[in-house]
Order: structure tokens, then sequence, then C-alpha cells
């Protein structure tokens, strides 16, 4: 880039000059590094293999840095979602892993992937202490708040059964095909 340049042009004897252009490019590199991890988060490249590989994907990582045994259920070898409801699926599906992290307790869990000919239904199911009415209710839960409306974008819907001591289940279901205005058809 053209700082590198102008570093390299500078006379040693201005370090006031040097120290700043060596400052812009710790900046362009760390602009740069935002940008590229901001993109990943939008759509992370590891979707282009699939949904379900990225989702053992995801499983195997969760499991490798909580210890939390992570079990994929899944008839097919890949789901006939469009992009945009296989990036909301992941995202959905990464919110619901961070709450079982932080909250639930649980020592293991298991994620059902099944597609009929309208549907595909994401669900995840903890042995943890199990989400109360009023968590689930609460307008507080903003996690809770931003999968439902990642569904909804997709004309789709998220539900949570609690049961106390008996762990969670959280069911997603998107349709396989979303129009234009964001309605199923």
């Amino acid at each position: 880039m053209d700082v590198v340049w102008l570093q390299g042009h500078l006379e040693p004897q201005q370090p006031a000059l040097l120290a700043k252009t060596q400052a812009m490019s710790k900046l362009i590199d760390t602009t740069v590094q935002v940008v590229r991890r901001i993109s990943t988060e939008l759509r992370p490249g590891i979707l282009d293999l699939g949904l379900v590989a990225t989702i053992e994907w995801q499983l195997q990582e969760f499991q490798t840095r909580t210890g939390i045994e992570s079990i994929l259920i899944s008839p097919a070898a890949e789901t006939t979602l469009n992009d945009n409801s296989s990036t909301a699926a992941f995202r959905i599906l990464q919110e619901i892993l961070t709450n079982v992290v932080r909250h639930a307790q649980a020592t293991r869990l298991e994620v059902m992937l099944e597609e009929n000919d309208k549907f595909l239904t994401l669900r995840v199911h903890d042995n943890g202490r199990g989400m109360t009415e009023s968590e689930i209710q609460s307008p507080k839960s903003i996690g809770l708040l931003g999968m439902q409306e990642r569904a909804r974008l997709q004309a789709g819907e998220v539900h949570f059964q609690g049961r106390p001591g008996r762990g969670t289940t959280v069911t997603v279901r998107l349709p396989l095909v979303v129009a234009a205005d964001g309605g199923s058809k």
C-alpha cells in the first residue's frame, strides 16, 4: 500500500512522521482484519460446503471447546434450503449453542435436522436444567428474540420448550421456498 511506500521513503531524521505512518499501517491492517471477520460472520464460507457439513463442523468445534457431547442426527446428506435460509439456520444454531453454554448446565445435546417437501426442521435438545416459561417469555431474552426474528425474516418460526431438570428443546422451522417479499410460496 502507499503507506508502506511512504515509510520506505521517509528520512531517518523524521521519527514523528515515521511513527505516524507505522500507526497508520497498523490501523489499516486492523481494519482489513475486521472487514474480513465481518464478511465471514455475514455468511461464513464454510456454508459453501452445505448446511449439514457446516453443522457437523460447528458441533465438533463446540464439543472440543466446551466438553459438551454434541450429536447430529440427519437422515439427509444435504438440505435444499436456499442460501439465505441456510445462513439463518446456522446463525440460529450458533445462538442456541451460546445459550446452552451460558445457561443450560448441559452435558449433552442432540441436533436433529429433518426435511420434508415444504419445511426444514432444526431441533436442538439439551439435557440441562430446562428453561422456565418466564425465561422464554421474558422481553429481556434478546438472544431468543433474535432467533425468532431471524426465522421470521425467512417466513419461519422458532419454538422453545423447557422442562425443568430435563432440558430444553428449541425447534426451528424454515420453509424450503421463500417468496421475494419474505412470505413462503
